[in-house]
């Protein structure tokens, strides 16, 4: 069991790989600001990505989830704008 984590947590350098137009690979970092609520569910965001949220049970389980909705959000956005 997890010890309950102060009001909020920031976890940075949550990162996913892209391409970028030459083909290379690259690692693109992102802060996840972590809370946990009244009813122990965990709730991360992702303040370079308006929107982009998500939550877990545990840290491990919203670190993994804010890493997908990372993906997500920027594979979206990389659609709408043509890129």
């Amino acid at each position: 069991m997890e010890k309950n984590i102060p009001e909020s947590v920031k976890y940075t350098n949550q990162g996913i790989e892209t391409v970028d137009r030459n083909g290379r690979k690259r690692l693109k970092e992102y802060d996840v600001v972590i809370e946990q609520g009244g009813n122990g569910i965990y709730v991360a965001h992702v303040p370079e990505l308006p929107g982009c949220r998500t939550q877990g049970v545990s840290i491990k389980e919203v670190l993994k989830h804010a890493t997908e909705a990372i993906e997500v959000y920027v594979e979206h956005v990389n659609t709408v704008s043509g890129c």
